[in-house]
């Protein structure tokens, strides 16, 4: 990292109105509502009178029936086979008797012929102590059919027992065969608990409409501001809607959800496991892709040496099943996580925040090993700018490689950071051919107070030969796209 590492320390000797000026700008270029609530597959949703009419929100007050919140679906070990059901309900709805009714779309939801999947429950505590989270795991799926599904139970109040039932919802299993599909990736929802309808809720209805075939959609972290916060916690979960019903949705944990009660809460709400204590760290494969997602709040040099191996037996057992399988794709590998190491305002030797060390030392201990375990693709959050790293070889910037077609095999690996997808901004990073060099691509347009419409998501189009990424802003303005392959094509 020599020479550049040099010019980094160099930036107290150059003028800020300098290196604004020398910003990398991707000039935007030009590019609905979810139709009820399944946002992947137009099957119709029935919503019936008093149960999810306003979208997931409400309570379970005297008089009331009580409705799911936080509806989300994840795909265990088998995205093929296999879906984890969890959602939200009150404690004070007392719900008992809470099974999962799924059946194949065919001919439309039938209750007499669907499978009963029993749920358990456990209690997040911390911000959302006053609700119960339910987790209904459906195996034994048929490969690339679609299901429709429905929760029910019985609620107990002074009036009773009643047996309650939400609408209907729908998803659909990968395909056995091989095929090209597409997943969203958004980060940095935060703001304030007014704030995440306006723009949280606003930027993921738009993605999940605007990619209606997304299989999943991916969260680098900072989900709120505040993850002690019932106010911000509850209005972030209300914000989901039913927009994560019918896709997959993978998060992880930035630093504003650090701490031992939120993490509970985040990863009792997303049961997507672990390793060792680092909770909402997994991997799981789709088609020729495998997604791994890490917590990084733990910075230090063993933690994060660990992890990167972690990532290279994942990495290399995923290549290994490919070997001779005779479908002509190519196999890909995409990290999740939250810091950058070569990101924006907290990346750079002199330049982090104040006591900050975590995303220096990822540049040290974990990127080396991602770039060894042969990872095509990092997507990241923080920074809260759209950022798009030159490829990163050797742990240097390939600042010859400045094009849109950028092969992993021989240009090096990729870090991108979708801006982020709430009302919380940050004012443009500065960057230059001296000040954080291996950002090639930027874009931020300074707002101090966001415009809905330009909160920020990326589509990943997975295709036998290719990553195919574009960044979109939620008023669905194209500002930046670019490929990776394994090809020597590159630049």
């Amino acid at each position: 990292m020599g020479a550049w590492r040099a010019a980094i320390a160099r930036v107290g000797r150059v003028g800020l109105a300098a290196l604004v000026a020398s910003l990398v700008l991707v000039a935007p270029g030009g590019g609905g509502a979810l139709a009820g609530l399944d946002a992947a597959g137009g099957v119709s949703v029935e919503v019936p009178v008093g149960v999810l009419a306003d979208g997931g929100l409400g309570g379970a007050a005297a008089g009331k029936t009580p409705s799911v919140l936080g509806l989300n679906n994840g795909f265990g070990s088998d995205a093929r086979t296999r879906r984890v059901i969890t959602w939200l309900m009150p404690t004070s709805a007392r719900l008992t008797q809470v099974r999962v009714l799924v059946t194949p779309a065919g001919r439309g939801f039938s209750s007499s012929a669907a499978r009963v999947v029993k749920a358990t429950s456990t209690s997040p505590g911390g911000a959302l102590r006053g609700y119960r989270a339910f987790t209904a795991r459906l195996t034994r799926l048929t490969p690339g059919t679609r299901y429709l599904y429905r929760l029910t139970g019985v609620t107990s109040s002074s009036a009773g027992k009643k047996k309650w039932r939400s609408g209907v919802y729908s998803f659909a299993t990968a395909g056995a065969a091989e095929r090209d599909f597409v997943f969203l990736a958004l980060a940095d929802s935060q703001g304030s608990a007014a704030s995440y309808d306006k723009y949280w809720g606003h930027t993921l209805r738009r993605a999940v409409a605007a990619q209606r075939s997304a299989a999943f959609v991916l969260h680098a972290g900072d989900m709120v501001d505040n993850a002690s916060s019932a106010a911000e916690v509850t209005a972030w979960v209300r914000a989901l809607g039913g927009a994560l019903a019918s896709p997959g949705f993978f998060p992880v944990l930035g630093n504003h959800e650090v701490g031992k009660k939120p993490g509970r809460v985040f990863s009792q709400l997303f049961p997507r496991g672990s390793v060792g204590d680092l909770p909402l760290t997994y991997a799981f494969e789709y088609s020729n892709a495998l997604i791994i997602g890490l917590n990084t709040n733990r910075t230090d040099a063993a933690t994060l040496a660990q992890l990167g191996d972690w990532v290279g037996e994942r990495a290399r057992a995923f290549r290994a099943r490919g070997e001779g399988a005779g479908a002509g794709r190519e196999r890909f590998v995409i990290v999740l996580l939250h810091k950058s190491p070569f990101g924006g305002w907290h990346s750079g030797e002199t330049l982090e925040a104040k006591g900050d060390t975590g995303t220096r030392n990822l540049r040290r201990y974990l990127a080396p090993r991602l770039e060894e375990a042969g990872v095509d693709l990092v997507i990241a959050g923080h920074d809260h700018n759209y950022i798009r790293s030159f490829p990163i070889r050797a742990g240097e910037p390939q600042r010859d490689v400045a094009g849109a077609r950028i092969s992993a095999a021989r240009d090096g690996l990729v870090y991108m950071i979708p801006r982020n997808s709430g009302g919380k901004t940050y004012p443009v990073v500065p960057t230059s051919a001296e000040v954080r060099p291996w950002i090639n691509r930027l874009w931020n347009p300074g707002l101090r107070t966001l415009d809905p419409s330009r909160g920020v998501y990326a589509s990943v189009r997975v295709t036998a030969a290719a990553l195919e990424v574009v960044a979109w802003t939620a008023g669905e303005v194209e500002i930046d796209r670019f490929e990776v392959t394994h090809d020597g094509a590159g630049g």
